[in-house]
């Protein structure tokens, strides 16, 4: 399928995905538990910020990359689906980090495997399920 504005395409992808993450850990740094080597919940929050920010563009770029590989079965979502689908990937994300916490590897392989397959995984996942077929 040919993509007739791209803008309309990635805009939302990166828009919802990196919007939402924002809105997460703003909640979470407001209500969530904190960490008391990072001092207070301010610190906390901007601590989050920057893990969570790179993560989210991540996910947006797995997005992006799950919509071209495809194209073939799955129409581009664009506009407001685009941006629902790519707001809940997040949420998935995160939720997948919570059962499963990255940081207990201390091997930096499986440190790395254990970010990016829940991004990957999620990313096509959401993509196959609430995506539209060609």
């Amino acid at each position: 399928m040919r993509i007739k504005s791209v803008g309309a395409w990635l805009f939302p992808t990166f828009g919802g995905c990196v919007g939402v993450t924002w809105i997460a850990v703003t909640i979470l740094g407001i209500f969530g538990p904190t960490d008391p080597l990072l001092g207070d919940r301010f610190w906390n929050w901007v601590a989050s910020m920057l893990i969570a920010t790179p993560l989210a563009f991540l996910l947006a770029a797995a997005l992006v990359a799950a919509d071209i590989a495809l194209v073939k079965w799955r129409r581009v979502p664009t506009g407001r689906h685009a941006l629902v689908i790519s707001g809940i990937a997040p949420l998935l994300v995160g939720t997948i980090y919570s059962l499963h916490r990255p940081g207990q590897y201390g091997n930096p392989v499986l440190f790395t495997l254990a970010i990016v397959l829940p991004l990957l995984i999620v990313a096509f996942g959401t993509r196959i399920v609430l995506g539209h077929k060609n």
